[in-house]
């Protein structure tokens, strides 16, 4: 898969936010680098929307964020670390809307947490809505620098009337 770096995109200018390489709509990796060479961050990208995983790093080398996108929307995994490595936010997103938040300083598993369907007003109806519209999508995943979607992993963190079969 193509890696450039960020500063070779462009943004579409027709409020879409799409990435552009060439004047084509981007599929690859874009990278930032600091001046002496370190990581900054890397955001996967297909057809000009980000997709699949997107990293950012401290400039100590430890990971800073997390997220996962899909066509565009927040989907799946959103983790955000200190500067010393400790979980500071764990939510799971699906097409944009918060499903599942977690507090990551209380000493709780990863199965602990909170239904944000079940806490925030509108949300639930939200989420239902775009359920009802797109099903459980993947989550994707890049492995050997290939797109692959895994099966949607979440829904036993979600209240048992909402899950899916």
């Amino acid at each position: 898969m193509r890696r450039i770096n960020d500063e070779l995109l462009d943004m579409a200018n027709d409020g879409s936010g799409d990435a552009l390489f060439e004047g084509a709509l981007f599929t690859g990796i874009a990278v930032e680098h600091l001046p002496t060479g370190e990581l900054v961050s890397e955001v996967a990208h297909r057809d000009g929307k980000r997709h699949g995983p997107s990293r950012e790093w401290f400039s100590n080398g430890k990971l800073e964020t997390e997220q996962y996108f899909r066509l565009g929307a927040r989907h799946g995994t959103w983790r955000e670390w200190d500067k010393q490595g400790a979980l500071t936010r764990d939510d799971i997103w699906e097409y944009f809307v918060p499903v599942f938040r977690r507090d990551p300083k209380a000493q709780s598993t990863p199965e602990d947490g909170t239904s944000v369907l079940a806490s925030e007003p509108g949300t639930r109806k939200r989420w239902q809505q775009v359920r009802a519209r797109c099903g459980p999508e993947p989550v994707t995943e890049l492995v050997d620098d290939e797109f692959v979607d895994m099966p949607w992993p979440f829904d036993d963190r979600l209240p048992e009337e909402l899950r899916t079969e």
